[in-house]
Parts: structure tokens; sequence; C-alpha cells
């Protein structure tokens, strides 16, 4: 396939920068702009197969997987090109970047052909990366923040073995074998589930070329396999006790947005979590002080098909049942009045400014971008239309957003740390929503 002599149709106006959106759309590879100076260009390569998307009876395959064609394909590439992976909830990635077109034509060429067509018969290679993975995960049950993150992946799902964490992966890891892999393998490698992007401060027509024409050939199943999906917790209060601490973890999850919502929910939501952290909303943090807590921290993860909306402390066995009494009113607080005004209009204009600043990031623009395709598809007018929804957002739509997300039956309480003495029916009677 060969690329148009002209893509300026293509471009759309950033103040004095131009955007390219998408070089096909139909070929699943996306240009992204880059706002700074680089000399370098990057290739993604997305895999719609992530670890909450795994069989139950093969938990972690994924990660086996991933290890096994990131060694193979480390072999084929030369000094100069940066390889890596990861996985995480949704994707298996692949990512490569350098400075010259050839260089970076020739190590895509490598990873696809690695990731089309691995060679399942290098048994020591694949003994070694599981042996890797169990290491890795033998030590992360003595991490008290993975560990912490593993109960938050509890309370968010029912019956669910896959998170992020991958520790209870070790019992079926252990089983897995090549022939497994490569069943695997075969199965999530659809064209569908393969997405890839190409970034850069201006336009390579050799690398961009190098990526259709691959994906024009792609010779692949044009079935999409049937992944099981999480089913999400009501209510739950998670006790964990752990003796080598002094005090406790707090951690209070509510479901958040799937990750298809809406771009005004998406904005809404932001403008709610920026609004918990701030000390000055209705004096809950100067009650929490009063109470000698100090570690108050807002997570916001944006998970498979649903993240969470978290609020954690680090809190001694007296302060317990405070802090659970101080954060259900903050959310009742929220419910029922929102913020002020003047704290939702000086909250409102600090976003936008970090959002254009974090726009203009290298950064920031590809995670804005890429993670819109993944989970959309489409982009235009990306910019111009949040800072609209933001410049047009009320107390009322917060407040409505809180109605959405805090309910009572949703709420999920982790307290992980030493022996407190408390019962799940002392903690919910301090929950009142």
């Amino acid at each position: 396939m060969n690329l148009p002599k002209s893509i300026s149709n293509l471009y759309w106006s950033f103040k004095d920068r131009k955007l390219i959106e998408d070089v096909y759309r139909d070929s699943d590879c996306h240009f992204i702009y880059l706002p700074r100076d680089t000399k370098k260009i990057f290739i993604d390569v997305y895999i719609k197969a992530g670890a909450l998307l795994e069989d139950e009876r093969q938990a972690g395959i994924g990660h086996v997987l991933e290890h096994y064609i990131s060694a193979l394909v480390h072999k084929e590439l030369p000094d100069d090109v940066k390889f890596g992976a990861k996985i995480n909830d949704d994707y298996i990635v692949f990512y490569l970047e350098s400075e010259a077109d050839t260089t970076l034509v020739h190590a895509f060429n490598t990873l696809f052909e690695v990731l089309t067509r691995p060679d399942f018969s290098q048994k020591e290679v694949f003994d070694y990366e599981k042996r890797s993975i169990m290491s890795e995960l033998g030590e992360e049950k003595n991490d008290i923040e993975r560990r912490l993150e593993r109960l938050v992946e509890r309370t968010r799902y029912v019956d669910e073995p896959n998170g992020r964490s991958f520790v209870d992966h070790l019992p079926k890891m252990k089983e897995l074998s090549l022939e497994n892999i490569a069943t695997y393998h075969k199965k999530i490698l659809t064209k569908e589930h393969i997405t890839i992007f190409v970034s850069a401060v201006k336009s390579h027509p050799s690398v961009l070329s190098a990526v259709t024409d691959k994906l024009d050939i792609l010779n692949v199943s044009k079935g999409v396999p049937d992944f099981p999906r999480p089913t999400y917790s009501d209510f739950s209060i998670v006790i964990d006790e752990d003796p080598n601490l002094s005090g406790s973890y707090l951690v209070m999850t509510f479901p958040s947005l799937n990750r298809t919502a809406s771009l005004k929910d998406e904005v809404i939501l932001d403008l709610l979590i920026e609004i918990m952290k701030d000390p000055e909303h209705k004096g809950a943090r100067q009650e929490m002080r009063e109470q000698g807590i100090y570690d108050i921290t807002v997570v916001q993860h944006e998970g498979a098909h649903n993240g969470y909306l978290a609020m954690r402390s680090y809190v001694s066995n007296d302060q317990i049942v405070a802090w659970i009494q101080i954060v259900a009113s903050l959310m009742r607080i929220l419910k029922e009045s929102g913020p002020s005004q003047s704290l939702f209009e000086r909250i409102k204009g600090e976003w936008i400014g970090d959002m254009t600043t974090h726009w203009r990031t290298n950064s920031g623009r590809f995670a804005l971008l890429s993670d819109r395709i993944l989970n959309q598809g489409n982009v235009p007018g990306y910019k111009k239309e949040i800072e609209e929804i933001a410049a047009s957002a009320t107390v009322n739509d917060v407040r409505e957003m809180a109605k959405k997300i805090f309910e009572r039956e949703k709420v999920n309480l982790i307290l992980f740390g030493e022996n407190t003495g408390l019962s799940r029916e002392e903690i919910a009677k301090a929950m009142v929503f």
C-alpha cells in the first residue's frame, strides 16, 4: 500500500501547530503528532489480550507469552533500538524506539515476524522466562504496596482470579507448557485485536509504509475470541491482618466509569476527583487532621471495563472509625449539595490549565489520544471538545456524578494491617452514606 503524496488533509488545528489524526482509519495504524521536539520515532503495538481477559484455568498465560516473545525478539535486535514489553488489564504491549528510520523499520519487521510466526520450540527460553516470572511473583508476596493493590482487585471482582498483581497465578503458571502458549497465541492474534501507533514530531513515510504494509498482509483469523468478562462485587468489607504493621491501611473504593463512558462523564469525574483532593472542601481534611490523620490520598484507576475511585489512608487503630465516618460524610455532602461555587470555579480553571499543559507534552499527548482510540476508536476535535465540556460544567454536574458513584451498596472497604479487634458489623455501622 502506498502512502498518499500529501497527508495535509489529515491535520487539524492546535493553536499554531498541527496534529495528524489517522494515516489510515481502516488499517489499525495511527500516527500521533508529538509537540515536543525529539529525534526519536516510536512504534507501539497493542494486542487485545490483557490479564483480565484470560481464561480462569490459565491465569498468567498472557504474562508468559509476553516474556517469551520479548526474549525471541531481543536476540534479533541491534543495540541502538530500544525495545520493551508489558501486560496490563487489557493489552499486551510491545514498543520500539529509534532515531533512524531504516533501523526502526528493520526492528519492526523483526518484531512483527516473531510476533506473527514465533518459534515455539525454544523450551530453554520458555523455562527460563517462566522461572523469571515466578521469581518476581514470589517477591511480590512480601511487598506491602502490591499486596494492598491485590486486595483492591479482590474487592473489584467476584470470583475473578486474574489481577494486575498476578500473585495468584503461581499455581496455574507452573503447569503451563509451550503447547499451551502456542494455542493461546493462535487464539489472540487476530487482526481485529491489533492496534499500532507510530509517534514522532513529523511524518516518516518509510516507517508508516512498513507498518501499514505488514498489517495489509497479516494472514490471521478474522474471528474475534470470546473472552470472559469480570463481574463487579457489591458492598463488601475485606479485613486482612499483617502483624508486621503497626497500623492499618484503610481504602474505600467505588466502581468508577466504564472505559467507553462519554467524554463528558470522564471530564466531570476528573473534576469531582480534584475537588475530593482539595484541602478546602467542606473541612473534611481539617476534620481528619484534628483526628491526627495526615496521610490522605485520592486514587483513580482506569481498569478493564470499569475502573475504581478510592480514598486511602494509613491510620492507627483508634482512628479507624473516625476515618470511615469522615469519608462517608464527605461523600454525603458531595451528593447532597456539591462543592461551593467558588471552589468549583477554581478547581475547574486549574484543571483546564493542567490538561492543556499535559496535552502539550509528548507522553501526555500519546496517553490521551491512544487511550481514546483504543477505547472508542475516534479522536476528532478531542482537545477542543474537552475544553468546551469543562468550561460549561456546573456544580450540579458534579453533584449528579457523585450520586452516580457514591452509593453504599457499591462501596468496598479494605482494612489491611495489625489486628484491630473491630468486627465487620462495627465497621459497617460507621459507613453512613
